[in-house]
């Protein structure tokens, strides 16, 4: 297997996932440059709460403002995605010089699965190899945290399952031809070091890590310091 420059992490929201590439970051992935958000009128004022407040990406910008008004239904098709020109290259160039380090690039956001096809056109034309990482969680506990957290957002009552549901179903099939795992949000709280151990065995990654490091993982998750409802 060659050496993944990009893994997506492919997630519905509220899964773990920030947490997730915290941990990446961790055992030395680039999770890129922290960007201003751009601004993009209600739509801004919407999403402002489905980013992680670091680690965030400049390629963020590319979905707010270009990939998201154009999805319909939440699904941008493959058609669609071969008539948006100018920001493929914007993406190209920023995973570009996001991987020129020599390090793998992780990027993540709710948005990402909705736009797929336009990011596998985007990394077929670079031929680079990547990977990706499907964050999940418990249904009920999942679904509960995006109406907490998304309330008019998410289609209404019983719009959290749907979306879970979704997201669940459909996912897998995204990155069928390429390496991919899930991780649970559940197992990464009470068992973080055989999930480190499974991203790197089904992603073909061999993570150099020390107690230093581990250690400092640990202290991510603990229950008094992981705030997830």
């Amino acid at each position: 297997m060659d050496s993944l420059k990009v893994i997506l992490v492919l997630t519905c929201g509220r899964t773990g996932s920030t947490l997730l590439v915290e941990i990446l970051k961790s055992l030395g992935m680039s999770v890129g440059a922290c960007k201003n958000r751009c601004e993009h009128g209600k739509l801004q004022q919407v999403i402002r709460g489905l980013y992680q407040r670091k680690g965030c990406h400049s390629v963020e910008s590319i979905e707010q403002s270009k990939l998201w008004p154009v999805a319909k239904g939440w699904k941008l098709d493959s058609q669609e995605a071969r008539t948006i020109k100018t920001p493929k290259n914007e993406a190209i160039k920023i995973f570009t010089d996001e991987t020129s380090n020599g390090k793998t690039f992780v990027y993540k956001s709710p948005m990402l699965f909705y736009t797929m096809a336009f990011w596998r056109d985007v990394l077929k034309e670079m031929e680079i190899p990547w990977g990706a990482i499907i964050s999940t969680r418990d249904r009920e506990t999942c679904s509960s945290s995006m109406d907490n957290s998304w309330s008019g957002y998410i289609g209404g009552k019983g719009g959290a399952k749907k979306m879970y549901d979704y997201f669940t179903e459909t996912a897998p099939r995204e990155v069928t031809d390429v390496p991919h795992t899930t991780v649970r949000f559940e197992d990464l709280l009470s068992d973080h070091k055989s999930v480190i151990a499974k991203i790197g065995e089904d992603l073909g990654i061999e993570f150099l890590v020390d107690d230093l490091i581990m250690e400092s993982i640990a202290s991510r998750i603990k229950p008094e310091t992981v705030k997830f409802t």
